[in-house]
């Protein structure tokens, strides 16, 4: 049998679509990217569960300026999860004579404890730019790469809904999000800002697709949305620790409270199935208990 190095199954798998057609991630690049230097020149086939526990052990020890006790356990799935993947592919290749079994440590859901005088002043201590887009969060749950990423043709033909193709969504499937007055509000914002900044800057007129632009037209780029300037919001509104993701948890978790139910609330997030929702459980049954308490009287017939 050839000898494949972990370096060259990696690349390799990294160069398969993902099941939705799409590319790798970015945090699949990344993690891959690091074991294939950890690991230069190793043959895959003498990747097993010693190795996997060295990985672990030195994943916990590294220390970051957003992470100064070690790597959160989270974190360590990430390299777990993308390592088991590459060693899977390696054995439906025939590359390897056997793959080691590589648990995946569950991690308790992150519950969402932010006060709405917190959430204000959250957003207030934000950018323009930053504000806009977490409060687009808010208003429609999406996640912040399809918020970082949206365009103007993801509006439908009347501009009441986002459409998003199987290729951009994290499940693999279309989705189409309803737009309500505060979302609409926020687009036409947006609209305003790039007429102004195509007035202002008359080369750019015509190439401004996103929403969520920068005063160069562009994009944020991939880390630049929740940096340091926001990180100093976040603890500045007492809520260090929040990331752009939290305003998905806070979506969901103001729409149970206002009385929308699960089922809707999973066509709206655009889940699969009811166990995403398991961690909204505890609103959602305060909101049982109140239905359950409309119809009564019926001990003393």
């Amino acid at each position: 049998m050839k000898v494949r190095t972990f370096e060259s199954v990696a690349k390799r798998y990294l160069s398969r679509p993902t099941k939705s057609g799409g590319e790798k991630s970015d945090t699949a690049k990344g993690v891959l990217e690091w074991m294939s230097e950890r690991w230069k020149g190793v043959d895959v086939n003498d990747i097993d569960l010693e190795l996997v526990e060295d990985l672990v052990f030195d994943l916990r020890s590294v220390r970051t300026a957003r992470c100064p006790n070690g790597l959160k356990q989270s974190r360590i799935n990430s390299y777990l999860v993308y390592l088991r993947a590459t060693l899977n592919y390696a054995a439906r290749m025939g590359w390897v004579d056997s793959v080691p079994r590589i648990e995946i440590p569950e991690v308790a859901g992150k519950e969402v404890q932010i006060s709405k005088q917190q959430l204000r002043k959250f957003l207030r201590l934000l950018d323009p730019l930053r504000r806009d887009m977490a409060q687009f969060g808010l208003c429609t749950g999406l996640r912040k790469t399809n918020v970082r990423l949206l365009t103007w043709r993801h509006l439908d033909d009347n501009g009441e809904f986002l459409r998003f193709h199987r290729t951009e969504m994290k499940n693999g499937r279309a989705h189409i999000v309803p737009l309500n007055a505060d979302a609409l509000a926020i687009i036409q914002r947006r609209a305003d800002l790039k007429e102004d900044l195509e007035f202002e800057r008359p080369r750019l007129k015509g190439t401004i697709d996103h929403i969520f632009f920068q005063d160069n037209g562009r994009p944020f780029a991939t880390d630049s949305v929740t940096n340091k300037k926001w990180r100093q919001c976040v603890k500045e509104a007492g809520i260090q620790g929040t990331t752009f993701h939290d305003m998905s948890h806070t979506w969901a978790t103001m729409h149970l409270e206002a009385g929308t139910n699960v089922l809707e609330l999973k066509a709206m997030g655009g889940w699969q199935d009811m166990k995403s929702l398991d961690r909204y459980t505890h609103v959602s049954n305060v909101h049982a208990k109140n239905a359950a308490n409309r119809i009564g009287g019926m001990a003393n017939w």
